[in-house]
Parts: C-alpha cells; structure tokens; sequence
C-alpha cells in the first residue's frame, strides 16, 4: 500500500506550515489548518515515506471547509460581497452592514503581518457591532465570510 506523508507550505520552496504521517497504515492523511486565506496560494507535498508508490501513480486531494467538500471535479461557488464597514478610522468598535448576508458569518481581522488579531462569530442582521478595544493602532484587514459569501476591507485603529 501507498503510505503517503504530506507537507502543506504557504511559499513555494519555503518551510513547511503543515506536515501529517498517520504511520504505516495506508489510510488517508489529513492535515486540518486554520487561518488560511481565501485568494491565498498553499502547496503540497506529498510523498511515499516507504518505497511503495500509488499503483496507478494517482492519488486524490479534497479540501473540506464547514463539512462540505470541494474537490477537482466539484465547483467552489463563493460570492464576493460588499460590505459597509464604519467608521474608518475607528477607536474602539466598528459596525458591519449585514443586510446582504443571510446566514451566519465569521469575521477575521488580521494585522499587517497576516496574524489573527480578532475572532468571531456574528449572527446576520441589518447592523453588527464589533469591539476593537483590543487592537492596537494600526492597519488591519476585516474579513468576513460564511458558506457561499466573502468580503474583505481594510481599516485603520487610531486611538
């Protein structure tokens, strides 16, 4: 059997962010990541540890995210969705239009070095409050998304 390990890297020849070996049992590899960044490139490894190569010299690759798979002959359908993001620059929180999302939505504010500053979840309506305090001055970008939408804004915190 193929005992397949797989390194997963956020730059081409850099080091690896992400490595599985489930041993020599010939059952599937996964690697669970989080903080990856839609639009973002990632790349995979994947080798034989042993000598025994797939027979037919294939082998498959799914990318799962909230219990639905995505795969090579599947088609990934994500909206790309404005928001209204106010103020900029804020202080001490911020506030979300949601009126175009109809379904829960996960918010993600990253600093300038693509860490994850702030976190959460936030149910859908007309108006999210989201507190800032805190973050440090800065410039962050706002990302939200849910099943089928996404956006992403950028935003400044002067305090």
């Amino acid at each position: 059997y193929f005992d397949a390990v797989i390194n997963m890297y956020s730059t081409c020849g850099g080091s690896s962010s992400y490595c599985t070996d489930n041993g020599f049992t010939g059952n599937p590899e996964n690697i669970y990541t989080t903080g990856l960044i839609v639009g973002n490139t990632y790349y995979l490894r994947v080798y034989s540890y042993g000598s025994t190569e797939p027979s037919d010299g294939s082998f498959v690759i799914s990318v799962y995210k909230y219990g639905s798979v995505v795969s090579g002959t599947e088609t990934a359908s994500m909206t790309t969705t404005k928001i209204n993001l106010f103020p900029n620059p804020a202080k001490s929180e911020i506030h979300l239009n949601l009126d175009s999302y109809n379904e829960d939505v996960e918010i993600e504010i990253y600093d300038t070095n693509g860490k994850v500053a702030l976190k959460q979840s936030i149910n859908p309506n007309s108006d999210a409050i989201v507190n800032v305090n805190s973050l440090e001055n800065g410039i962050y970008t706002v990302k939200l998304f849910s099943e089928n939408q996404f956006s992403m804004e950028k935003i400044v915190i002067i305090k």
